[in-house]
């Protein structure tokens, strides 16, 4: 077995998608000789890593469809020097999707991973649809993806089965669960701060804070944020690097007391999210958009609290006083909520899976 991870996105190991690498590396004991990493690393250097070189345009969508293309023939380069057997496609972005189903019909078993549905993105529903309809023609595929929102979604509007797979974390220990200090709160907006990711929501949020509470905002670096939002009274900012490590990643969850996630992009309706899932593991407050899937899961446990329908910062603060209200009830329904999550998305679970899907 010659595995290629494919993954042209790639170029952070601090993230869900290295770790799935890490796992499946683990479950199936491959060789470190026959693996081979095709990826965006700057500075990775390890046996069989190859590097995909990424060209920035004036245009951020011209530079994805020439990048995309590059992709292309990157990777058909690749299979005609090394035997690959299986080729796990994970870690792109639409084009990298897009250029990947003219690979060709080969006997490579392929795994492609259906994280995010574009098909909810405005423009890109027909390019979509042509893509998923060129890969189900492949002889030897299988698809997965994360959540069963997005399995019953594939199934339903494109006639493939997707298996569902645990989201992965490496995290060990865990932070106590605690009231927290409304008079001096410490507010993470964790990961890359992009459009997708809800900046303009996260501005509106803080620009109209009316408190005589000290709030800190900690954020990984983004212009925007600190221009629109350095100048209000009972607000610190606090940058972080754009380059955390795994450890300070995990470590800005810990020292936080609330997790806000306020993601309005129409995808999260039905894709995952890893921040969710380790800051419920780190046994921390996060609160989340109605109507997405993190919004889902809580409704489920019965924890409305931890989900807004609009984000204002009083509505924020009332919920968070309802849970320091009666802390103990919440407590019990959170921690079942949690150690759901844990054994719906442990190591053990995933390897049972990935071997079923790939042996």
């Amino acid at each position: 077995m010659v595995f290629l991870f494919c993954q042209p996105g790639l170029n952070n190991i601090n993230t869900v998608d290295f770790l799935i690498k890490e796992l499946i590396v683990k479950s199936l004991k491959l060789n470190t000789k026959n693996i081979i990493s095709l990826n965006s690393f700057k500075n990775l250097k390890k046996q069989n890593q190859i590097k995909l070189k990424r060209i920035n345009f004036f245009s951020a969508k011209l530079s994805m469809l020439i990048n995309g293309f590059i992709f292309l023939l990157k990777l058909k380069k690749i299979i005609s020097i090394y035997k690959i057997s299986h080729l796990l496609f994970d870690s792109y972005s639409f084009f990298d999707f897009f250029f990947f189903t003219f690979l060709g019909n080969k006997k490579i078993k392929l795994i492609i991973y259906l994280r995010i549905p574009y098909d909810q993105i405005f423009g890109l529903k027909f390019l979509f649809w042509y893509s998923i309809n060129r890969l189900k023609k492949f002889q030897n595929i299988e698809f997965i993806t994360d959540t069963i929102n997005l399995k019953k979604h594939f199934k339903k509007k494109y006639k493939i089965k997707c298996h569902v797979i645990p989201i992965p974390g490496k995290i060990i220990k865990n932070s106590s669960f605690k009231k927290f200090n409304l008079k001096n709160l410490k507010i993470l907006f964790p990961g890359k701060s992009r459009e997708e990711k809800g900046i303009n929501t996260l501005i509106e949020l803080f620009s109209k804070i009316k408190t005589n509470n000290r709030i800190t905002l900690k954020f990984q670096k983004n212009k925007k944020i600190i221009n629109e939002l350095k100048n209000k009274s009972n607000l610190k900012l606090s940058v972080l690097s754009n380059n955390l490590s795994y450890a300070m990643y995990i470590r800005s969850i810990i020292n936080s007391d609330i997790i806000i996630l306020p993601y309005t992009h129409p995808t999260y309706k039905l894709r995952s999210s890893g921040v969710f899932i380790d800051a419920i593991k780190l046994n921390k407050i996060v609160i989340v958009t109605k109507k997405t899937w993190m919004s889902d899961i809580l409704m489920k446990n019965n924890i409305k609290e931890l989900y807004l329908q609009n984000w204002n910062f009083n509505d924020l603060i009332k919920n968070l006083i309802n849970i320091n209200s009666k802390f103990y009830n919440f407590k019990n329904k959170y921690s079942k909520m949690r150690n759901r999550i844990i054994k719906e998305n442990s190591d053990e679970k995933f390897y049972k899976v990935i071997k079923k899907i790939i042996l």
